[in-house]
């Protein structure tokens, strides 16, 4: 199924039986973004859904940054033949900040979920502020991890606060990384509070 066109509704409930959908080239508000966002977490990680923006999540090697586990796959989630997938493999490797939208990152954080990853390397994806804010979207769903690292990022106070909120979700979280992010006071704040319920957690 695809969505397309302009206008806000994205005909997407939760409990929708879509295995695979295609958002690209629509536009919705940052509200509506964020609620589609919301829906295709819960769909992916509880649901039928496995495609969406034809992204393809690999296994993640061990220490392998994520950037090398994201990428997109032809036009497979329009077709829904597998078999026409074509992998651009020249796609691994790029920062993935200004490629991903928050429904991108929340289904790529539903998939992590499901696959059981346990760690996730996201240093150097140039997010910033407001890639930060998308990821952060889906990040409560992964609930396995118990490292994350999201260094180098200069996701600033407004992406700290973001990723704070998604903190009190990670139950399993022991280690978490944010050096060089320029998060300020409010940001540390932000993030002091949201990991507060988390008694395994070594900052």
């Amino acid at each position: 199924a695809e969505a397309g066109g302009k206008g806000e509704s994205c005909g997407f409930p939760a409990d929708s039986a879509l295995t695979c959908a295609d958002f690209r080239g629509a536009e919705f508000s940052r509200e509506r973004m964020m609620d589609l966002a919301l829906a295709v977490a819960a769909s992916s990680t509880r649901g039928p859904l496995r495609a969406v923006n034809c992204l393809k999540v690999l296994p993640p090697a061990e220490g392998q940054n994520v950037r090398h586990c994201v990428l997109r796959t032809g036009n497979a989630a329009r077709s829904g033949d597998v078999q026409a997938e074509r992998v651009d493999e020249q796609a691994l490797g790029r920062p993935l900040g200004a490629d991903l939208d928050a429904v991108d990152w929340a289904f790529v954080a539903a998939e992590a979920a499901r696959g059981g990853w346990r760690s996730m390397d996201g240093r150097d994806n140039a997010l910033e502020a407001l890639g930060a804010t998308k990821l952060a979207v889906g990040l409560g769903s992964l609930a396995s991890l118990t490292s994350l690292d999201l260094s180098r990022n200069d996701m600033q106070a407004a992406g700290a606060t973001a990723v704070s909120s998604a903190l009190a979700h990670l139950v399993a979280l022991e280690r978490l990384e944010l050096q060089q992010n320029c998060i300020g006071p409010a940001g540390a704040a932000a993030l002091v509070a949201g990991g507060g319920a988390l008694p395994g957690l070594r900052a």
